[in-house]
């Protein structure tokens, strides 16, 4: 038992020496806002949504991206609805663009579906304010280290009801993105189990070589298939390479209880010291 406790205590020192505190308080505080009872779950459409696309914009703008508010429109239950994505580039005029995504909205007051009942505040505080933590603060750490690639950088709407945003992203792509060479979408990365398992799937299996076990995340093949479920639909459908990571589903899955105090920051952070480094191992 004293070997074990020691070695879990060399295994936590080590990566409390690799954490970012910046980050991890920075992933922690666009959980809170956008997981806050005064976005009301961010329904697909309404002014809250339209709040937390500002929010975005406005981080994105910070990081020094050129931020583009992509609008769109759609028919939905013979209800119109309008919506925007956030895109966000730095151009550093290169033949290939990395894809980093992630879904903004989600259920609002749970009217569609909520599997805990209407006419109460959805907050998505895993689904998927924690996707767009990690999104935003990894836009953050490539911008200035990442110089052989274009990034690009999209906070997806609509998602809930049917992947409208990033379907029309994806069939309304700018030509300067040119050549995309991976795309990754986060959706819901907030409940990293005690095991520290993170699920992802890949189209190409070169990039099951990139993911590996780590002190700090297990990697683990997802059993449900999620490439042809989320946003990653499209690029996958379109042959490009496309990776998608999560923690997994959980009880609070779609209910008012996906909340921030249920949110593991460890988990999180780990998820995002791994990806990082692999990244600008990969993509620099």
């Amino acid at each position: 038992m004293r070997a074990l406790t020691f070695f879990l205590f060399i295994t936590s020192s080590v990566f409390a020496q690799e954490m970012d505190s910046s980050a991890y308080l920075n992933m922690k505080s666009i959980v809170e806002y956008l997981a806050s009872d005064s976005l009301k779950g961010r329904g697909t459409g309404s002014v809250e949504e339209q709040t937390a696309a500002e929010y975005i914009s406005a981080s994105l703008k910070k990081s020094g991206y050129k931020v583009k508010k992509q609008k769109f429109s759609f028919v939905y239950d013979s209800l119109n609805y309008k919506s925007q994505n956030i895109i966000g580039f730095v151009n550093n005029r290169k033949d290939s663009t990395l894809l980093i995504t992630a879904h903004y909205d989600h259920l609002g007051m749970g009217d569609y579906m909520s599997l805990s009942g209407p006419g109460v505040i959805h907050n998505g505080a895993d689904d998927n304010a924690s996707g767009v933590a990690l999104m935003l603060q990894l836009a953050d750490d490539l911008v200035d280290s990442v110089q052989n690639y274009n990034l690009l950088i999209v906070g997806y709407a609509a998602h809930e009801l049917g992947l409208f945003g990033s379907h029309y992203f994806s069939e309304n792509l700018c030509p300067k993105y040119t050549e995309i060479v991976l795309a990754i979408n986060f959706d819901m990365v907030g409940r990293m189990d005690k095991e520290r398992h993170g699920y992802f799937q890949s189209s190409d299996v070169n990039l099951n070589a990139l993911i590996s076990n780590t002190e700090r995340v297990k990697w683990t093949k997802s059993v449900k298939e999620r490439l042809s479920k989320l946003d990653s639909k499209w690029f996958l459908e379109s042959g490009v390479p496309s990776l998608t990571i999560s923690t997994g589903i959980h009880l609070d899955y779609h209910k008012y209880s996906d909340d921030v105090q249920y949110i593991n920051w460890d988990g999180i952070e780990r998820i995002h010291v791994d990806l990082k480094k692999w990244l600008l191992n990969s993509f620099r």
